[in-house]
């Protein structure tokens, strides 16, 4: 199966704090900076002996480079969604003009205007 090393990744990305805090083995040193890799290797390195048993993994991949790639994982993954409540319409005509207030506007001083 071609997506199978990934599984072990994204399950690693999706459950990084959880991973990190209970799982690692490393958890009690924090000067190593693992912070889960470990368990991730673990997990990456039975998928690719589970598909080796079965003849589908391939041979020039290295497990270490793959690991240690994913050196900073962001503190939070998922991604944020933005939705904006405008509703367009779709016609031949469309109005692109909007006015803007300022409320700031520059106004010159009185004095410079009665001198």
């Amino acid at each position: 199966m071609l997506f199978s090393p990934l599984m072990p990744i994204m399950d690693y990305m999706l459950r990084y704090d959880y991973i990190s805090e209970v799982l690692c083995e490393n958890r009690n040193n924090p000067e190593k900076h693992c912070n889960g890799k470990c368990y991730l290797a673990k997990n990456i390195k039975k998928v690719f002996n589970e598909n080796s048993e079965n003849g589908t993994s391939p041979k020039d991949i290295k497990l270490v480079e793959l690991v240690f790639a994913l050196n900073e994982v962001p503190e939070s993954f998922v991604p944020k969604l933005y939705f904006s409540f405008e509703i367009f319409k779709f016609s031949e005509y469309s109005n692109f003009y909007y006015f803007n207030h300022y409320k700031d506007f520059f106004h010159p001083p009185l004095n410079a205007i009665c001198a």
